[in-house]
């Protein structure tokens, strides 16, 4: 299937003449798409997906070894089950950290260290839910989330109480995690 998909898309041609939008830094990010394409896998990827192991015991340890099976990108999500070092050790698939903004920048530092020290190779900033959305079904099913979530991956270690998310994040945050 991924072949079928791969063929239409490898046929697309930018002619600068015809296309005015198509400026130097377009086809700079194009070349960048491309290569990210060959290097991982694309446009197969794992995104991040936290608690996992709400799902199945062994987690984002299982999606690890699938992803390395066929050297798609992982990305870890910031509230896995398990800690990103564990989930480096469970294969060999590219691994990116997923980084939600959090007013406590002690928070970010920590989870940011512990990213590097397992060799993510890239950080993806994610700002879609600066707060908790309307999770009814997590208030149905608490207590067997509860019983399933055994572990807090990323957090186990952190000293204070994990703030994920934060409604006044700016681009000023980029500067920062640079």
């Amino acid at each position: 299937i991924l072949g079928v998909n791969h063929y239409p898309h490898s046929q697309w041609f930018v002619d600068r003449t015809t296309v005015p939008w198509a400026s130097p830094r377009w086809l700079r990010l194009s070349a960048l798409l491309d290569e990210m394409y060959r290097r991982y896998h694309l446009p197969l990827l794992l995104a991040p997906v936290g608690g996992q192991q709400v799902i199945a015991p062994e987690g984002e340890l299982a999606t690890m070894r699938g992803a390395s099976a066929r050297g798609h990108l992982v990305i870890a999500s910031t509230v896995t089950s398990f800690p990103v070092e564990e989930i480096r050790a469970a294969g060999t698939a590219p691994l990116w950290f997923q980084l939600y903004p959090s007013p406590d920048r002690e928070l970010m530092k920590f989870l940011l260290e512990r990213a590097g020290r397992a060799g993510c190779g890239a950080v993806v900033v994610t700002v879609d839910s600066p707060t908790r959305g309307n999770r009814e079904p997590e208030r149905w099913f608490a207590g067997e989330i509860a019983a399933a979530a055994r572990r807090t991956g990323n957090l186990e270690g952190y000293p204070g109480p994990p703030r994920i998310g934060d409604p006044s994040a700016t681009w000023d945050l980029v500067p920062w995690l640079r």
